[in-house]
């Protein structure tokens, strides 16, 4: 548990900084509005919990 903690906090860190470490998941640019994309992504799973202690 120790590890995946630290892993979580390392990716956090980076993650505030602007350095990412996840593909883009692929995705079709849908129209350009000025320096905006429009982009439509294929389905995907989500899944949220909650922790109540």
């Amino acid at each position: 548990m120790p590890n995946m903690i630290k892993q979580l906090a390392q990716s956090a860190a980076v993650s505030v900084i602007g350095i990412r470490t996840e593909d883009d998941p692929p995705y079709a640019v849908i129209d350009r509005i000025g320096g905006v994309e429009l982009r439509q992504y294929g389905m995907r799973a989500v899944a949220e919990t909650s922790v109540h202690a």
